[in-house]
């Protein structure tokens, strides 16, 4: 999405519940550029989430890093292990291993819900539904969850979307069984693994839980709608339509997302000077309809900036392309993996950014509610001394 970045890592004070986007507005001109910031090496023995891996540091010596780095993606075999003691914990109800493989504040969407557990401790006394360990699940109470007496879980795979210093998108699905081998439900879900000050953890996730014997089941709808919302975000930079940039797109309510690092050329977007001091990347935002439509985005600002990193004239945003597909669908929640691929006036490729979306339907209303990891994958802006467009 071409604003997401300054969405996640701009807000940072509130108006009658809305979160004001002052810093956003300003920010809007350097939309999609705002990824990694470029930093030095990231080397870990991938052992635990708890382990002191030291977090990339600012040097501003470029506009921007993507996935051509090789810094961008060394924090996959940590983010992997992670997910990978998160589903172990969970297999063997070790409530307090799964504790061990997050961040606090952690976020999850529980069906629709947008969801912040803001410690251990409420983790381990008042876990959500997908975490919770109790074998009498009710719908509605708190002790919501998805487990049977006796159940046992199946790794189903795991798959890594894209990644930078900082963080790393996964997906992973279980299938749960009953003692006689019955399957009972599938979970797929996503995960946004973070280094918050050297410790990798799931900051943000989102789970899909469908009974046995629905899984398999497609809705259309469901992703026509996901991939819709997204088309829209892009096509109304395109003809500077300024609701479809926000209000038209985004859900209701709770929304939540992950604070990314940037680059010193357009400053940081961490809240802190030092980025290795940096503990929470989790970032919430709350939006009422007249919110969404006073927000005000500078269009022509945005696609100046291409001209000041010498990438030409800016004249096209698409979302929804390559290589954007579909991760999971439910009848009332999509997860995306989908961005913003961008051409000068001339059709000329600019750059492409890439995050996985949780796309829910609630009181009628389709909207963007979550945004695990938004990535530049591709920046010609870092070869612009090289080029001549």
């Amino acid at each position: 999405m071409s604003d997401e970045l300054k969405e996640q890592g701009t807000e940072s004070e509130t108006r009658g519940g809305e979160t004001d986007r002052r810093s956003f507005i300003k920010g809007a001109a350097v939309a999609g550029l705002l990824s990694a910031v470029p930093m030095t090496s990231l080397r870990g023995d991938s052992t635990h989430a708890a382990q002191a891996t030291k977090e990339p540091q600012d040097t501003g010596s470029r506009p921007s890093m993507d996935m051509r780095d090789p810094q961008s993606y060394a924090g996959v075999p940590d983010a992997t292990r992670i997910v990978m003691d998160h589903f172990k914990a969970l297999s063997q109800r070790d409530m307090k291993g799964l504790a061990d493989t997050l961040h606090f504040p952690y976020g999850t969407f529980e069906q629709t819900d947008a969801v912040v557990i803001n410690t251990r401790d409420e983790l381990l006394t008042g876990a959500p539904a997908s975490l919770n360990m109790t074998t009498n699940p009710e719908r509605f109470t708190d002790h919501d969850g998805y487990i049977n007496p006796g159940s046992y879980d199946v790794f189903g795979g795991l798959e890594v979307f894209n990644a930078d210093p900082v963080q790393v998108n996964i997906a992973m699905s279980y299938d749960r069984y009953s003692p006689s081998g019955e399957k009972l439900v599938r979970c797929d879900g996503v995960y946004c693994v973070t280094n918050n000050g050297g410790k990798w953890a799931i900051q943000l996730m989102s789970t899909i839980f469908t009974p046995g014997r629905m899984v398999g089941m497609e809705f259309p709808d469901s992703v026509a709608a996901a991939k819709r919302l997204r088309q829209i975000h892009t096509w109304s930079f395109q003809m500077a339509w300024q609701p479809g940039v926000w209000s038209e797109v985004r859900q209701l309510g709770r929304n939540l997302g992950i604070r990314v690092a940037r680059n010193s050329y357009y400053g940081s977007a961490t809240g802190s000077s030092a980025p290795n001091e940096v503990k929470n990347r989790l970032q919430e935002s709350n939006y009422t309809q007249e919110g969404l439509d006073a927000i005000s985005t500078d269009f022509k600002a945005t696609r100046d900036k291409w001209k000041e990193l010498g990438l030409g004239n800016w004249g096209w945003d698409w979302g929804g392309g390559p290589p954007a597909r579909l991760i999971h669908q439910s009848v009332n929640k999509v997860h995306m993996y989908q961005g913003a691929t961008r051409f000068t006036a001339g059709g000329e490729f600019i750059s492409n950014s890439e995050e996985i979306d949780i796309i829910t339907l609630v009181h009628g209303r389709w909207g963007l509610a979550g945004i695990l990891g938004y990535i530049m994958t591709h920046d010609r802006s870092k070869d612009a001394k090289n080029i001549r467009l």
